[in-house]
């Protein structure tokens, strides 16, 4: 499986066709591809749910999506943040007491223009390959928000195999238990040298599944979206008939002619065919 026409990315608001694509679809595909922890992606799918039009005026309470989802209120706010700090959220009113209970945090989600950035698979969903031993895994999300309020990505964790496990005691074997193994993230690091840094272009390289549109895509959406324009303007009456010569557009009794200037019926407007009986208008179509 590649990248085709027919890809729908997270930022496309339209089809190849023109056709308008809906927020929930576009969510929902950044929010599969992203490598985050699980409780932010449950958050993110469940609270779509309150906003499917535009993903606007998302007031659920934590309280309410703790129910929904299965996790902690506490759970449910540091999720909250990541999707905040990711730019994928905004929080446009602040919970408040009203004398009698208090409101619900007012949240907005959106689609950040640069969220081909984020520590996302590709379009095809493929499994990483290790950059130390070239093995093919699964990458592991590690997020974290700063005091500051941005957010950090453990990419050592999306481009380097899982460190392995402590090894198991022999049966009968004493004495203090074996220590870890070096993972493949340590002996990189001592190859390259500590102060080498686990750069993006590693994690791209991991991922080796680009998000590019093919280079035909784009002719292709125009191509279609002009068909569709046209066909179209020929229903409501606009394009073919602007394309023939004034003779073969009317005949002698206000009626439309065919290529060949032969009559047909005169022209009826909707009110007219809405006032035809079945049968006749059946009948005049043929």
């Amino acid at each position: 499986m590649t990248v085709t026409a027919r890809t729908i990315f997270p930022g496309d608001e339209e089809t190849i066709v023109g056709d308008p694509v809906s927020f929930v679809v576009r969510w929902n595909k950044l929010v599969d591809a992203w490598i985050v922890e699980s409780s932010v992606k449950l958050l993110a799918r469940t609270a779509v749910d309150y906003g499917v039009h535009d993903g606007q005026e998302i007031y659920p309470g934590n309280e309410q999506l703790s129910r929904k989802t299965g996790l902690s209120t506490v759970t449910i706010g540091k999720a909250w943040k990541i999707l905040q700090a990711s730019k994928m959220a905004e929080l446009d009113v602040a919970s408040m007491w009203t004398g009698k209970w208090r409101t619900a945090n007012v949240y907005s989600l959106m689609i950040p223009g640069d969220w081909e950035n984020l520590p996302i698979y590709g379009p095809n969903c493929k499994r990483f390959t290790c950059q130390h031993c070239g093995h093919l895994f699964n990458p592991q999300p590690g997020t974290d928000v700063g005091k500051n309020g941005g957010v950090g990505y453990y990419i050592a964790r999306m481009v380097f195999c899982p460190d392995p496990g402590r090894p198991k005691r022999q049966h009968g074997e004493a004495g203090p238990r074996k220590p870890f193994p070096p993972g493949c993230a340590a002996l990189w690091q001592k190859g390259a040298g500590k102060d080498t840094k686990i750069t993006w272009e590693m994690f791209r390289k991991a991922r080796d599944d680009e998000w590019v549109r093919p280079a035909v895509a784009s002719a292709d959406r125009k191509a279609r979206a002009e068909a569709k324009a046209e066909r179209e303007r020929v229903i409501n009456g606009e394009g073919m008939s602007a394309r023939l010569p004034e003779a073969a557009r009317f005949n002698g009794t206000g009626g439309r002619a065919d290529m060949h200037g032969g009559a047909r019926s005169p022209v009826m407007s909707a009110e007219e065919m809405a006032d035809l009986p079945p049968g006749e208008l059946a009948r005049r179509i043929v």
